[in-house]
């Protein structure tokens, strides 16, 4: 290929950007490609690269994609947009100092008990004037839910912030302390898995926050660099999307009873954790508190209809056999794993969160014997401990000892460089 074109891939390298975050730019009409191969592939040339780096450089400086599609269509000049903004946040931190200046001397006044009410009123017009004309960006965006793991924001144009917190829960109750940088696995991991299963079934994912486009969002809180991602807003179909490789827990229990697994026959004589003859759909309701319920398959085409149903048991199976090899290649067994979908535009795509170690039960390849239970890159340390401990399994919980939060981050940590084949970045 002519060394002044590139593949989408080449380019996501040389810029440091997702190839999922390079579609999405197409997707808004940013960054259109040259040309394709006959096999369908993306071709930039060095008119798309500087294109790209133009709506790199108004990203950069806090403007949301609209504003840079209006610009990149303007015949405004860059020089002269970067120029009028730098100067506009001058602007604004002068004018911060100026309402900080005329606090403190509220404040000494107030001390002194000369204070009057054409004081506060001036203070209160600064501030009002502030309100005005500044974009504020240390507040976050308004919570829309918090769950368990994660907390859910609002953000402009049908999207939301999706943060994977360092809370941790165990049987249906979440811990008083955390698990460091649990969030930032759970992130990682499933933006690792939507990118390379995007061609697949289409997701949510836009991309992971970071320093380089939380501007671009109104965000401007560090603690959610990492272990956030922006995703496209879509409404959740109610079903859990359960698909089984390998005989354990829940369905486990319910073979060694003589039950179905959610309607699902099984042939006889399978031991625990053995692999499946074929991975299996195992669906179960969405439970707003407690437990999930398992359900038939025809229980799931009463919800959401039979053309849906169809739609995600299919791809629930793709994506559970695409990433099972992956893994396996890797060292890990994925004996099972849960999906969410949703409907955008009429289609439906993978929500939430993909192929983690709270959605999934990893076990290490090295260590997997048929006829028992299996260690597991998960808060399996914490369980243990929890059931060594006498709690009742009823809120609260239990603080959790120093080195049974680390065990448990090192189970989470070690899930990611395995899977990814990096260390997850300090």
């Amino acid at each position: 290929m002519d060394a002044r074109t590139w593949r989408i891939g080449e380019l996501a390298k040389e810029t440091g950007l997702t190839v999922r975050a390079l579609r999405h730019y197409e997707h808004e009409g940013l960054l259109i490609p040259s040309h394709r191969t006959d096999a369908g592939h993306r071709v930039y040339s060095i008119g798309d690269v500087a294109r790209l780096y133009e709506v790199l450089v108004l990203r950069r400086i806090g403007l949301g994609l609209a504003a840079i599609r209006d610009q990149l269509e303007s015949p405004r000049d860059l020089r002269e947009v970067v120029a009028e903004h730098l100067a506009q946040t001058r602007e604004a931190i002068a004018a911060q100092q100026r309402l900080a200046d005329r606090l403190q001397r509220v404040h000494a006044t107030l001390e002194s008990g000369q204070f009057s009410s054409e004081a506060l009123l001036r203070v209160m017009e600064d501030m009002t004037m502030l309100e005005r004309n500044l974009v504020l960006t240390t507040e976050r965006p308004d919570l829309l839910s918090r769950g368990k793991v994660r907390d859910m924001y609002a953000l402009p144009g049908n999207r939301m912030l999706m943060v994977a917190t360092d809370r941790i829960s165990a049987f249906d109750v979440v811990m008083p302390s955390g698990v460091a940088r649990k969030g930032e696995v759970l992130t990682r991991i499933s933006s690792y898995w939507f990118d390379r299963t995007s061609a697949i079934v289409p997701n949510h994912m836009i991309e992971v926050l970071d320093a380089s486009n939380a501007a671009g969002y109104g965000v401007d809180d560090e603690t959610l660099f990492g272990r956030s991602m922006v995703v496209q807003r879509a409404e959740p179909l109610p079903v859990e999307c359960i698909v089984r490789g390998y005989l354990a827990g829940a369905a486990w229990a319910d073979y060694r009873a003589g039950r179905l697994v959610s309607g699902v026959v099984l042939p006889d004589g399978l031991q625990q954790s053995e692999r499946l003859p074929e991975p299996i759909f195992t669906p179960s309701t969405k439970a707003g508190s407690g437990h999930d319920e398992p359900i038939s398959y025809d229980e799931v085409v009463k919800l959401v209809g039979e053309e849906r149903a169809s739609v995600i048991k299919q791809r629930a199976l793709d994506l559970y056999r695409y990433a099972a090899d992956v893994a396996l290649e890797r060292g890990i067994i994925i004996a099972d794993t849960k999906f969410e979908f949703g409907v955008l535009d009429g289609e439906v795509i993978l929500i939430d969160e993909c192929l983690t170690p709270d959605s999934s039960r990893f076990w290490p390849l090295d260590q997997y014997q048929v006829g028992g239970d299996q260690p597991s890159f998960d808060k399996q340390p914490l369980r243990e401990w929890l059931e060594a401990s006498g709690w009742n399994k009823q809120p609260p919980g239990p603080t959790l000892p120093d080195d049974i939060a680390a065990a448990t981050s090192s189970r989470y940590l070690e899930a990611f460089r395995r899977i990814t084949g990096v260390p997850l970045p300090d």
